[in-house]
């Protein structure tokens, strides 16, 4: 083995040295600017409680409302998993309601709680959790 191989293998395999190093007070220095800012309210909490599926519907959509725009409305509560308009399969016209799928409860909650009967695109929406979703059965 040439020394320049053996040179580059012992700064990926050396603890301590090299690329892969790190200082061991990094990762409380990390941690302390996280818990700073969530606190300042610049950024937000990690989501706490069991990932699952929880799907949303909405109703009384502007008839103009895309799937980008459903799902920037709840983004602003949580992690969205998916956002559609249902449409008319013949005139692929919006049919007023749609369905938004959010990865945790207490977020999909938290946007139940803040969207229900909020005037978006001119209409007041109808925001509940789905009876017979995905993550319901």
């Amino acid at each position: 083995m040439s020394q320049n191989v053996r040179a580059r293998r012992a700064d990926v395999d050396s603890p301590g040295e090299g690329r892969g190093a790190r200082n061991p007070n990094e990762r409380d220095e990390m941690s302390f600017f996280s818990t700073l800012l969530t606190r300042l309210g610049l950024r937000k909490a990690a989501p706490t409680g069991p990932r699952e599926s929880i799907e949303i519907y909405v109703g009384n959509l502007s008839y103009e409302m895309t799937d980008e725009q459903l799902r920037a409305a709840f983004a602003k509560y949580g992690e969205v998993r998916r956002a559609r308009v249902i449409e008319n399969r013949h005139t692929h016209k919006s049919k007023g309601f749609g369905f938004v799928e959010m990865c945790y409860r207490a977020q999909a909650e938290a946007a139940i709680r803040a969207l229900h009967d909020k005037a978006v695109m001119g209409r007041r929406l109808r925001v509940n959790e789905a009876r017979n979703g995905k993550g319901n059965h």
